[in-house]
C-alpha cells in the first residue's frame, strides 16, 4: 500500500460547552451579550473556488472563483483529456475534451447535490441529490432515483456500470440502491464506525466498493477488498473513493489532501491543501487521477470586544421548569417551522430554511446530532445537545444556523 498522511490535526475535545461540527470552512462571529444570553452566530460566506490539480497523465485545465456554491464532485472517463465539475447548486462545468450537456443550476433542488458520474462514451452525465433524486443530461438514461420516497440517511454518492445500462446510489448509512443494475449487498442495518462517503463500480459492473469517511473499505459482488486505512489515525477524514483502471485496485482520498492506494493503483502523489481548501473528491485517469479542491473565501469579519461575561453551562441550555415531551429524531423540511419543548432520542436533520429549534433536548447517536444541510437555515436557542456514543458531532452546520444560548457536550467538535 502506497499512502501519504497530509498534514497533522490539533487535539480533539471531548467535553465542551459549544462545539460545532462545519464541513465547510465557515466565519463564526461572537457577539457581546447578556449573562443569561450568550449568543454565538454562524454565517456562511457569500463564494467559494474550486481548483483541480492533476497527477500522472491526468492534466488540470483551470480554477473556478466566484462560485453561488460549492464544488462537491468531479467526473471523468479513464481515457478522457477532460472533466465535469458539479456544485452544491446543480451547476456543471467541463474541461478540457468534456462537453457540457445540461445542468440543474439555477432550477429549484430539493435536496443539494452530491454527486456526479460520467457515462462510459462521455457524452453524457448524471447528478444525484443528497434526498436521491437523479438527472440524467445527454445520453445518460434515468432508470429511477430515491427522489420523493423515505431514506433512512441522505445519499452520498452515485456510480455507473461500466456497460452504462445502470447505476448505483449510496447512502451515508451505507444503503445501496440500484437502478438497472445488480444489487449486491449494503452496509445499512450493519454496525459502522463512520458515515460511508462514496461508491465505486468493478470494471465488469459485478461488484462495488463502499468507502467511509474513516478510511473503512467494504467489498461487495466481485469486488476484492485489499486494504483500508480504519483505524489508522487519519489525520483528515476520507472524501472520496475510485478504482484504478484495471479494477485491480482501489484509491482513497483524504480532505487534507492525503492519496492512499491499494491493490495495483499506482500513487502519482498528492495535492497541498493550504489555507482553507478542503479535497472533496477525485477521478481516476489512464495513468493518474485529478483531485478537487474546494475552497469557501473568507468573509470580513468585525473586531468585537469579547465579553466578560463568556457563557459556562449555569448560563445557557434548556428553560428551566419547562416539561418536555418524548420524540423521536427527525427531519424538519417545511420552511419556518418551529420545534419546541422536546426531548428528541436520535438525530435531528435540518433541509428546510428558517427552522427554529427552542427548547429542545437532543441525545444522538452515531455521526451527528443536529445537522443543518446546505441551502437550510436554522435558529437553534436554549438547546441541549450530547453525544451518546463515541465520535458525535453536536451541531454539524453547511447551510447557516445561529445558536443562542445552547450547551452542547460530550460530543466531538
Amino acid at each position: 500500500m502506497n499512502q501519504n498522511l497530509g498534514s497533522g490535526r490539533g487535539p480533539r475535545l471531548k467535553r465542551s460547552l459549544l462545539s460545532v461540527g462545519l464541513l465547510l470552512p465557515l466565519a463564526l462571529s461572537v457577539r457581546a451579550a447578556a449573562p443569561q444570553s450568550p449568543h454565538v452566530s454562524v454565517v456562511r460566506p457569500p463564494t467559494s473556488a474550486a481548483q483541480v490539480l492533476g497527477f500522472g497523465d491526468a492534466k488540470a485545465f483551470g480554477d473556478l472563483t466566484s462560485l453561488a456554491a460549492p464544488i462537491v464532485a468531479i467526473a471523468s472517463r479513464e481515457s478522457a483529456s477532460g472533466y465535469f465539475l458539479a456544485g452544491a447548486d446543480g451547476g456543471v462545468f467541463a474541461y478540457g475534451d468534456a462537453v457540457f450537456r445540461g445542468s440543474m443550476g439555477g432550477r429549484s433542488l430539493a435536496a443539494p447535490i452530491v454527486g456526479m458520474a460520467v457515462t462510459p462514451s462521455g457524452s453524457g452525465y448524471y447528478l444525484v441529490a443528497a434526498d436521491g433524486g437523479v438527472f440524467a443530461f445527454g445520453d445518460a438514461v434515468f432508470r429511477g432515483s430515491m427522489g420523493g420516497r423515505s431514506l433512512a440517511a441522505p445519499i452520498v454518492g452515485m456510480a455507473v456500470t461500466p456497460s452504462g445500462s445502470g447505476y448505483y446510489l449510496v447512502a451515508s448509512d451505507g444503503g445501496v440502491f440500484a437502478f438497472g443494475a445488480r444489487f449486491k449487498g449494503s452496509m445499512a442495518g450493519r454496525p459502522i464506525a463512520r458515515p460511508v462517503i462514496g461508491i465505486a463500480s468493478t470494471a465488469t459492473g459485478d461488484g462495488y466498493y463502499l468507502g467511509s469517511s474513516d478510511g473503512g473499505v467494504f467489498a461487495f459482488g466481485d469486488a476484492v477488498f485489499r486494504g483500508s486505512m480504519a483505524g489508522r489515525g487519519l489525520a483528515a477524514s476520507i472524501t472520496g473513493i475510485d478504482v484504478s483502471p484495471s479494477g485491480g485496485g482501489y484509491y482513497l482520498v483524504g480532505a487534507d489532501g492525503g492519496i492512499f492506494s491499494f491493490g495495483d493503483a499506482a500513487f502519482h502523489g498528492t495535492p497541498a491543501t493550504p489555507g482553507q481548501s478542503r479535497v472533496v473528491a477525485m477521478a481516476v485517469t489512464a495513468s493518474g487521477y485529478v483531485v478537487v479542491n474546494s475552497t469557501t473565501a473568507a468573509a470580513a469579519i468585525p473586531t468585537v470586544a469579547i465579553p466578560s461575561d463568556l457563557p459556562t453551562a449555569a448560563t445557557t441550555g434548556l428553560v428551566d421548569g419547562v416539561a418536555l415531551s418524548p420524540s423521536p429524531g427527525f427531519t424538519a423540511s417545511q420552511d419556518s417551522a418551529v420545534y419546541a419543548n422536546l426531548d428528541v432520542a436520535g438525530n435531528i436533520e435540518v433541509r428546510a430554511r428558517n427552522v427554529v429549534l427552542r427548547n429542545v433536548r437532543v441525545r444522538s447517536g452515531p455521526w451527528y446530532a443536529v445537522h443543518v444541510y446546505p441551502g437550510a437555515s436554522a435558529v437553534i436557542e436554549n438547546c441541549d445537545v450530547a453525544g451518546t456514543q463515541p465520535r458525535v458531532t453536536g451541531i454539524y452546520v453547511e447551510g447557516t444556523a445561529t445558536l443562542n444560548a445552547c450547551h452542547v457536550h460530550d460530543s466531538d467538535i
